[in-house]
């Protein structure tokens, strides 16, 4: 009876130790990323690093940076930036961030570097990607900010070791987001879409925010909040910017109207449960024949429903 009862009990511990064994360090297998808006001598620029989870183990890491070019009017003052159409990892050699070769043919440049044992910001950042997957996403710089510790990178460490921590961070607790940047005349900003993951791997939330930036006297800068941080403070609606907040939320319930964080929440609320396939735009905004559950959507929704989309179709 001793025997049968011992066994049981090694069975149960066996079974005990089987669980905690498989017990995630990361909630789910995938690519989870972090995103920083910043400045490169004015200008503004977005940089991410993406992890890639595969077996509950890092895979690898991807480092990129979206940057933008000033736009100006006929008196050479700068007006407004343009994001670029490629990021600097897709720029490859035609990044050209050594000033000696950027008249040179790309063979000529190749050759350059070569020669003067110099790395393109792609390669850099490939070795760098290298490092924190062997090493762990500690950097060591100097009082300017340049990378001392990784052979043959010579750039700033603009947030990447930053980010790199943020996107391990975000995987282990299943944080994820899809992000697109614009730049309309003079209206610039970047959206994105924040889910957190269940256990198995599927969107429990789903949450939409923008941060914009302004020109002043030819001089750009983003934002101190996003729009969800404003909430009632972003006034939207033009009549209500010189109330005060209790005043403003009158003004909203008596006009039938909804700041912007209330329609992105009736948004991403709507999407989580029921995707985005079925909304119809009518330019920017939601058709006329749009869900009753949207009836008080009236912004602009074409790039929330891009980065909606993106993240309801990477994570089912």
């Amino acid at each position: 009876m001793f025997k049968k009862f011992l066994v049981v009990l090694v069975a149960l511990f066996g079974v005990f130790t089987l669980t905690s064994c498989n017990r995630r360090t990361y909630m789910a297998d995938g690519e989870f990323i972090a995103f920083k808006e910043s400045l490169n001598y004015g200008a503004p620029q977005i940089t991410v690093v993406k992890v890639t989870i595969e077996n509950d183990e890092i895979k690898s890491f991807y480092i990129d940076c979206l940057q933008s070019t000033a736009v100006k009017d006929e008196s050479n003052t700068v007006t407004s930036y343009a994001f670029n159409a490629k990021t600097k990892k897709e720029l490859r050699y035609d990044y050209r961030m050594h000033d000696g070769g950027r008249t040179m043919s790309e063979e000529d440049y190749k050759k350059y570097l070569k020669d003067n044992n110099k790395l393109e910001w792609f390669e850099q950042a490939e070795l760098l990607e290298a490092y924190f997957l062997a090493n762990g996403t500690d950097l060591q710089t100097d009082d300017q900010g340049y990378i001392t510790n990784v052979a043959s990178v010579t750039i700033v460490d603009s947030d990447y070791s930053l980010l790199a921590k943020q996107a391990v961070e975000n995987a282990k607790q299943g944080k994820v987001y899809s992000w697109l940047a614009y730049s309309e005349g003079t209206s610039i900003g970047i959206i994105w879409a924040e889910g957190t993951l269940k256990s198995d791997g599927t969107l429990k939330t789903l949450k939409l925010d923008e941060l914009q930036g302004k020109m002043s006297n030819g001089t750009f800068s983003w934002n101190a909040k996003t729009k969800q941080e404003l909430k009632y403070d972003y006034r939207m609606h033009d009549g209500g910017r010189t109330m005060s907040e209790e005043d403003y939320k009158k003004y909203l319930k008596d006009n039938n109207k909804l700041e912007w964080f209330e329609q992105a929440d009736l948004l991403a609320n709507y999407a989580l449960k029921n995707g985005v396939s079925g909304l119809t735009l009518d330019g920017t905004k939601l058709s006329s024949n749009k869900p009753q559950a949207l009836a008080g959507v009236s912004i602009n929704v074409n790039h929330y429903i891009q980065v909606l989309g993106d993240l309801l179709n990477t994570w089912k």
